[in-house]
């Protein structure tokens, strides 16, 4: 019995000392590891992540703002008319220059003695005279539109109608030898250009007077018949009376320039004919009924 009570004894104290072994071994892993072991994660779940939505669109741009009625714009002012106010001492500047003393390059010139001009009259004269002598001589010709233009400080050129001639410098008769007045006066520089385009071929004149104190010199441009008209066009129809007013002196001269041209078959234009021409200076004027100079 006794026997017995010991081995119980003996194995209650062997399992006492175990689990005190057990215990303190547990302590010592602590220490060591830091604390107890984390507890097990739980296993994922299948999650599946939304698709992000959609960004919502820009919202729409504004509406234009709606037109306001305005008062329609007044139509521009009409141009003013060119007024001309000349230099002192240069009354010529009143009216669109011709080139001068180097014109445009001219077949021939011949001066108008005093004597054609006022006859036996002694004078004394001024520009006016002369303007009103050439302005009748002119007239009595059959041109139908002339132009005045400034030379210089103190002269004046008269611009005549381009005429188409036969082969002895005479004019041919009525329309033929330049448009009437009421066709020619409505008629701008397009048109005039395109009738020469088509013109017949043939001789064609034109003749510039010029009132100046300055001898003429050789012009440097070759001018086509377009060119003497556009400069036509920019002269007056009479001589400004400040111009008019001014004494003719006896430095004075005054000059016919002859510029000839001649349109031949199958040509476009008229060419201007070289300086010798075909005609005397002097009989131009016979034929046009202008001078016997």
């Amino acid at each position: 019995m006794d026997d017995l009570s010991g081995m119980k004894a003996c194995h209650s104290w062997a399992a006492r000392a175990r689990s005190a072994w057990v215990w303190l071994a547990c302590l010592s892993l602590a220490a060591c590891t830091g604390g107890p072991s984390p507890a097990p994660a739980p296993p994922l779940k299948n999650v599946v992540t939304p698709a992000p939505k959609p960004a919502p669109p820009p919202p729409p741009p504004p509406a234009p703002p709606a037109p306001v009625a305005t008062a329609a714009a007044p139509p521009p002012p009409a141009p003013s008319p060119i007024i001309r106010v000349p230099m002192p001492d240069c009354e010529a500047e009143l009216l669109a220059p011709f080139p001068w003393p180097k014109p445009p390059q001219y077949t021939s010139a011949v001066q108008i003695a005093n004597a054609a001009l006022f006859g036996a009259s002694a004078g004394p004269h001024t520009l006016g005279d002369v303007a009103r002598r050439l302005d009748r001589a002119i007239t009595d010709a059959g041109y139908f539109q002339h132009r005045y233009l400034g030379v210089a400080c103190k002269g004046f050129a008269i611009v005549l109608d381009l005429e188409r001639l036969r082969a002895d410098g005479r004019r041919l008769p009525h329309a033929k030898g330049f448009p009437l007045p009421d066709e020619k006066e409505s008629e701008g520089l397009g048109d005039w250009v395109k009738r020469l385009f088509y013109a017949p071929p043939g001789f064609y004149r034109q003749i510039v007077f010029v009132v100046s104190e300055q001898n003429p010199q050789e012009g440097e441009l070759k001018p086509s018949a377009q060119q003497l008209r556009r400069i036509a066009q920019q002269g007056d129809a009479a001589l400004p009376p400040k111009l008019a007013a001014l004494p003719y002196s006896w430095q004075y001269k005054v000059t016919a320039l002859i510029y000839e041209f001649e349109k031949k078959p199958k040509q476009k234009e008229a060419k201007q004919l070289p300086p010798s021409g075909r005609l005397a200076p002097a009989q131009h004027l016979e034929q046009s009924r202008l001078f016997t100079p």
